[in-house]
This record gives structure tokens, sequence and C-alpha cells, in this order.
């Protein structure tokens, strides 16, 4: 995405604006799920990446920027949480969001989890979507989609209701 802009993706260790960990979770307490014998490297959960955000910009973010948030899919296939625990992972991702949007944060992006794949993706989907779309700004659009099958765009009360369909 940063390459189909025109821009980098350093990483917020080295200084960039990048503050995405491969093989991160949701988990709420980085103690309550550790990651699994093997897996490569480590990871910052998603609540420990918003911190950094957050204290690395003063607790004020800029509301130009887009915020993507790509996560909860290893939750299921790398920390092994049931379909049960689904709507728990998404409402963790929902308040993520919500502090960066106190913050100032207006655009974000996000995916859900691909449908059919897996029992976890249709509770985890289920949650996400409605929490998203209440945290924005009156009229602000919310894109909606799963990445197998594109995006449609809708607006809040009072705004124009408008679909497209990407692929």
């Amino acid at each position: 995405l940063a390459q189909y802009l025109g821009l980098t993706a350093e990483a917020s260790s080295n200084g960039g604006t990048n503050y995405a960990f491969g093989a991160s979770g949701t988990s709420p307490h980085p103690s309550e799920i550790p990651l699994a014998p093997g897996t490569p490297g480590h990871a910052l959960y998603l609540s420990t990446q918003i911190d950094q955000i957050l204290a690395d910009h003063g607790g004020s973010l800029d509301d130009r920027a887009l915020y993507v948030f790509n996560i909860g899919n290893n939750d299921q296939v790398i920390f092994g949480r049931t379909p049960a625990e689904a709507p728990t992972a998404a409402g963790v991702v929902i308040a993520q969001m919500q502090r960066l949007f106190d913050a100032g944060a207006r655009l974000f992006m996000g995916r859900t989890l691909a449908p059919g794949l897996d029992p976890y993706a249709t509770p985890f989907n289920q949650a996400l979507l409605p929490g998203v779309g209440a945290i924005r700004a009156p009229g602000a659009p919310v894109l909606q989609g799963h990445a197998a099958e594109g995006a449609q765009e809708t607006r809040a009360a009072g705004g124009r209701p408008h679909s497209t369909k990407h692929n």
C-alpha cells in the first residue's frame, strides 16, 4: 500500500511510521497468549502497538493520516483461539481503533477475515463490522468488505449511499 501511494513503510523502531509487527495478535495482555513454539522473531500485540504510536506522537494523531488495521487471522492460526473467542478478539480491535479515534485519527482502513476459510472468521467479522462502523464522525465513509470480495462503501445517516466493487 505504501509503495502504491508513493510512501515508505519504514518500521517505527527505525524512526518510521509503520507500527505493525508480523505474528501479532489481539490479546489485551501479552502474557495471556505467548507466541507458539517455532514462531520466528517476536511480536508486539495490538494494544502495545497502539501504546507505542500514541506515546511517539504525544497522544495526538494526525487526522489526515491513514491508519491501517490488518489483524485477526493470527489469533486463530498461531494462538489457537476458538470461534467462541472471536468476538472478544474483534472487541480488542474495536477498542484500539477507538483509542486512535479519541487521539484524533479519522482515516482507517482494515480488512475482515476471509469468510468460509475457517469457522473463526464469521464470528470475528460479525463482531468487528458493527463496532468499526460506530467509530466515525457522522457522515464519514466506512469501507466494508472482505479481501476476497472487494469493498462496499456506506455512509452514515444523512450521507449519500454509494457502493463500489473492487477486484
